[in-house]
């Protein structure tokens, strides 16, 4: 079964549509309020008007009301305003697994730097 939602990052206040979605239809445990379009924003819980919304985990705008769980979120309700940021380089910095076997290509390295690949 396809998948009707995705969300990017645990931290997420919302979640996004993978297709149209109408007004009723069940995601992630709450029952959506009004149709959400392709593509668009949904409530994941109740977020307080100015309150931060997270996309990404990282903050993309302000509730300028009160949202619902389930609500479509975009323009009607999300804004900009000014908040504290701190830009912190490389906060969420996270080591790379360790590859599961050693990679190769059929080629070779130039001494200018380039490669070739074996019959190019």
């Amino acid at each position: 079964m396809r998948p009707d939602h995705i969300r990017l990052s645990p931290e997420d206040d919302v979640a996004i549509a993978l297709s149209e979605l109408p007004a009723g239809a069940s995601i992630a445990g709450i029952t959506l309020t009004m149709p959400v379009p392709r593509g668009h924003k949904i409530a994941l819980h109740p977020i307080a008007a100015g309150a931060p919304v997270r996309r990404y985990g990282q903050i993309i705008g302000q509730a300028g009301c009160d949202i619902a769980a389930g609500e479509h979120v975009h323009v009607q309700n999300l804004g900009m305003s000014r908040h504290a940021l701190d830009h912190v380089f490389d906060a969420d910095l996270r080591p790379l697994p360790a590859p599961a076997e050693a990679r190769t290509f059929q080629g070779y390295r130039r001494a200018d730097a380039r490669t070739t690949i074996w019959g190019c």
